[in-house]
């Protein structure tokens, strides 16, 4: 009797330290995927407009300002679809983009892809928002994430750690880092027209 009770013991302090690992790779198998306007799974080799839905506004592109910086704005004219971005995911194994995963955005408009990679701009702090621009890759790589909202869209989230902010708009229609509310977006395949 002992001797059963020796491995039922053995056997559920074995299930329960495995128990993390399950969940784990449950997690990961089970991640949700992000989809476009139409449903298709986001691919990290095309490129989308990211198309606001709670501003008449256009997609997300570049505003130029007199100090030589490219900030990430909303366009003027809803018939703007904006400039399309790409999303590396961190761990790209399926070439697909997951909800919540870490990922670098990049505009494709310039010709040295280094100098299209979002960042967080932390000398134009305005309010207690940083602005988000577009650059060189810096030292450290600014991640952000793709996250269901609460409104059938998604939100984009500024993720440098542990914890993650949204990125919403600033009183000048350009992207900022925020506390406050999270521009709420879709996105839409842009199709490469030779």
């Amino acid at each position: 009797m002992a001797t059963m009770r020796l491995a039922t013991l053995s056997f559920l302090i074995i299930a329960l330290a495995m128990k993390p690992l399950l969940i784990t790779c449950k997690d990961v198998n089970d991640a949700v995927v992000v989809v476009d306007y139409e449903g298709n799974p986001i691919l990290s080799n095309k490129s989308y407009y990211i198309r606001p839905l709670s501003f008449i506004s256009g997609g997300i592109g570049l505003e130029y300002n007199s100090h030589s910086q490219y900030y990430i704005a909303l366009q003027g004219s809803e018939i703007d679809p904006g400039l399309p971005v790409s999303f590396s995911p961190k761990l790209n194994i399926s070439g697909v983009v997951h909800e919540s995963s870490n990922l670098l955005i990049r505009f494709h408009v310039f010709k040295d892809d280094k100098s299209n990679q979002w960042k967080v701009n932390e000398k134009a702090e305005k309010r207690g928002e940083y602005l988000l621009s577009a650059g060189r890759k810096t030292v450290k790589d600014d991640w952000f994430q793709i996250v269901k909202s609460s409104k059938g869209a998604y939100k984009i989230m500024y993720c440098p750690g542990q914890s993650c902010k949204s990125v919403g708009v600033s009183d000048q229609r350009r992207l900022a880092i925020t506390d406050h509310i999270a521009l709420n977006v879709n996105f839409l395949l842009h199709e490469n027209k030779k």
